[in-house]
């Protein structure tokens, strides 16, 4: 090839990269079709239970909860974490998840709103999600990419044992392994490395407690995914010249297909009463999960048409159904929560605080220079009405002056409310909370909570911000009441 050539490859290639602009597109809210209206009109109050998913809206894996029949569409995950792989036990009254909040990827328990979410994994060890018993008596988690690095844990004892995937022959590839809710079963997919043993394949096999394997069957091709209620047959998503089919697989190596395979249909789960699945799925042209256009739908096991439960052009999979109710109309998202100190800027100083909520905070000295401290969120919201509160304190006053300003902005800038803060406002040494109520008309997913310090006038303490859907009734004039008429905004 000669040098202009080349450099026609190159150029062609630059042209096609996205801009950066595009690069951190990452979706936006999409309208449901007539039909689609029509088909979750009709659903209302039929489908129970309500289905936890990730979706990757503002750029980080976020869990989302909607009701089975399409109603009360919630975001639940409130840390700037990567929070996925929901697995529901004890009859949908336990949650288990991994998150990355504690900095790696671990398994977390909470209640089914990830209220009281508790760390499940050793301290400092990153592992991988693959399944909990309905008693959620015990977890297989992963611990590396090896076959070997699989262990199952009694949560009752603390004891876990290493799953022998060796000893079965699976030395050199990759498995990936789910439990059944029984707890002693395995579905598995294996794929060799270099041609070796035993062949790739999904496959059926049981675990004892010492993590032996037993039982050991070939079943499908494909991977598998899902259990049924039962532990008696398992999901497997069998690849089609169109893109993927979602077939049920019995240990005796009996296949039944469920779908036509006509788009990527991936993490399939069934509904707590083993009549209905859910799944994602995306065109045929879109296969990658981080990119593609996966949306959430529901159908019977044994027949019918799909209802999409979801509507965004980001990613929307790995859905887990559960059996308590999340019907009502479409909600405004969940409790966001900001600790200052993964937001501080210079000149703000992480601190050590014991009135802080998690033992620290971001100081900034009175004689400081002024600027931005806390800002960088870019989060996403949907529309609706908020109360942003921000926890602050002062120390060291020195005079009655502006300490702060607060503000809330929404995607390119645009400040939907903000106000001053003096010592005044903030009396008694302790932590106090500063509200400011402002509204969203259309959904945001580049929304910030801002603290600009204005120096000279007390050393200021920020230790958190959370923002909330707005008390029902909170009108123009209260908003403004609220917000004390300072600043910008109402």
């Amino acid at each position: 090839m000669t040098l202009r050539a080349c450099l026609i490859v190159v150029l062609t290639a630059l042209a096609c990269l996205p801009s950066p602009g595009e690069a951190l597109a990452l979706g936006q809210p999409l309208s449901p079709s007539p039909q689609e209206r029509q088909a979750l009109e009709r659903a209302k109050g039929k489908l129970p239970g309500t289905i936890v998913f990730a979706s990757r809206r503002d750029g980080k894996w976020r869990l989302y909860r909607v009701g089975a029949d399409g109603t009360g569409l919630t975001r639940l995950s409130t840390h700037q974490a990567n929070e996925r792989r929901p697995y529901f036990c004890q009859g949908g009254k336990v949650l288990f998840f991994q998150s990355d909040r504690g900095g790696r990827v671990q398994v977390w328990r909470s209640d089914p709103s990830l209220g009281g979410a508790k760390l499940v994994s050793p301290a400092g060890r990153a592992e991988w999600l693959h399944g909990v018993s309905e008693d959620g008596k015990r977890l297989l988690v992963r611990t590396g990419d090896q076959p070997g690095d699989y262990l199952l844990r009694f949560l009752d004892s603390g004891r876990e044992v290493a799953v022998d995937f060796p000893g079965w022959g699976a030395r050199q590839g990759w498995v990936d392994a789910v439990l059944s809710p029984d707890g002693r079963r395995l579905g598995v997919l294996f794929q060799p490395r270099e041609g070796g043993q035993p062949k790739q394949a999904v496959y059926y096999m049981e675990v004892d407690d010492q993590g032996r394997l037993h039982g050991i069957r070939e079943v499908s091709d494909g991977c598998v995914v899902g259990w049924r209620p039962d532990s008696q047959a398992f999901l497997t998503c069998r690849r089609t010249p169109a893109g993927t089919s979602l077939c049920l697989a019995s240990p005796d190596g009996h296949k039944e297909r469920l779908t036509e395979g006509r788009q990527w249909e991936y993490w399939p789960a069934f509904s707590p009463d083993g009549q209905h699945i859910v799944y994602g799925a995306s065109p045929s042209d879109q296969h990658d999960s981080d990119t593609g256009n996966y949306e959430i739908y529901v159908r019977r096991a044994q027949g019918g048409e799909p209802l999409r439960l979801t509507f965004h052009s980001a990613s929307d999979l790995e859905p887990a159904w559960g059996t308590a109710s999340g019907g009502g109309q479409a909600a405004p998202a969940a409790e966001l929560l900001y600790e200052a100190e993964a937001y501080n800027h210079p000149p703000g100083q992480v601190v050590a605080d014991g009135q802080a909520s998690e033992g620290r905070a971001v100081l900034v000295p009175r004689q400081s220079p002024g600027g931005g401290v806390i800002h960088g969120q870019y989060d996403f919201l949907p529309a609706g009405s908020y109360v942003a509160r921000f926890r602050l304190r002062v120390a060291a006053v020195g005079g009655q002056g502006p300490l702060a300003r607060l503000d809330v902005a929404r995607g390119g800038g645009k400040v939907l409310v903000s106000r001053e803060v003096r010592p005044k406002d903030l009396p008694g040494g302790g932590y106090a909370d500063i509200e400011l109520a402002f509204d969203l008309d259309q959904p945001d997913k580049d929304l910030e909570c801002r603290v600009a310090f204005i120096p000279g006038a007390a050393d200021l303490y920020i230790d958190r911000i959370t923002v909330t859907a707005a008390p029902p009734g909170l009108g123009g004039y209260l908003k403004r009441l609220l917000n004390k008429s300072l600043g910008r905004g109402e």
